[in-house]
């Protein structure tokens, strides 16, 4: 359970006492035009062989919001699925997090779900 920020005049008050409670932090998030233009590809042959999974990885967004170092943390059973959501990956773009209001590099993990309908 994470503990709650104190407000501000305590932290001032507190100095470094209380700097893991003082710092407020800011998760990485997409961009608008990641959201729309970077999609998973599903892989012609997956859909023929109804081939379905999430894919997670482990993504680290640096200080510009560029994607670097993807890791596959578990598999969708499927090899084309995995590579169609590693693909899909490189091509997103991020608002990097940020630490007490500044950009921070920052590691999240990031879920792609292949789903026929």
């Amino acid at each position: 359970m994470k503990p709650a920020t104190l407000p501000l005049i305590f932290c001032t008050l507190l100095g470094g006492y209380a700097s893991q409670l003082c710092a407020q932090t800011i998760p990485a998030r997409m961009t608008n035009e990641a959201l729309m233009n970077c999609r998973p590809l599903y892989p012609a042959m997956s859909k023929r062989m109804g081939e379905q999974g999430t894919v997670r990885m482990k993504v680290h967004v640096d200080l510009t919001g560029e994607i670097s170092n993807p890791t596959l943390t578990q598999s969708s059973g499927f090899q084309r699925l995995d590579v169609a959501a590693m693909d899909m990956v490189k091509c997103m773009k991020f608002e990097p997090g940020k630490v007490d209001g500044l950009p921070t590099a920052m590691w999240f993990d990031y879920p792609v779900t292949f789903k026929l309908e």
